[in-house]
């Protein structure tokens, strides 16, 4: 992303943060108890989680938390170039040289693993990302920051 667009969506988030800063995150099932829930941060540090299935937590919690905290995960947002990531990431592909000299694709799929959607709009721009299976180790990291952020934990952890 270009630096003037960078400033250009980081001047936007100051006029209103409620409105142009959303960031979102959904688990979905698996095949085993995995936690199903979404939370979503809004720029002046609203959040809402929803606990669906496999949470300590079922139905909808709105809190707060610091709005430099939504700062940070922005920061995150813009420094690991999300708005440029693939809008999915469910398998793996990779060519393999056969004896005759042909090549073929090779696709690798898995079968359990929970989904993740990650949706952003930062003032008009907005993103979604569905992270099933081998997307880059920084959305991983992003998805454990939004969690972290959001103090989603304390909804989920069963006790």
């Amino acid at each position: 992303m270009n630096i003037a667009l960078t400033i250009l969506l980081l001047l936007s988030t100051t006029q209103n943060q409620n409105d142009s800063v959303m960031i979102s995150l959904q688990r979905t099932h698996c095949y085993g108890p995995c936690p199903v829930y979404s939370v979503t941060i809004w720029g002046n540090g609203r959040v809402e989680f929803i606990g669906y299935e496999f949470v300590n937590t079922i139905g909808k919690k709105t809190y707060s938390i610091a709005s430099k905290s939504v700062d940070s995960l922005v920061q995150k947002i813009f420094a690991m170039n999300f708005f440029s990531l693939n809008n999915s990431y469910v398998d793996v592909r990779s060519l393999q040289k056969r004896p005759d000299g042909g090549v073929d694709t090779i696709i690798t799929v898995v079968s359990d693993l929970p989904s993740k959607y990650i949706k952003v709009k930062i003032g008009k721009i907005e993103k979604s990302v569905h992270d099933y299976y081998a997307g880059p180790k920084t959305l991983d990291e992003l998805e454990r920051e939004i969690d972290r952020i959001a103090k989603t934990s304390q909804w989920i952890v069963k006790k």
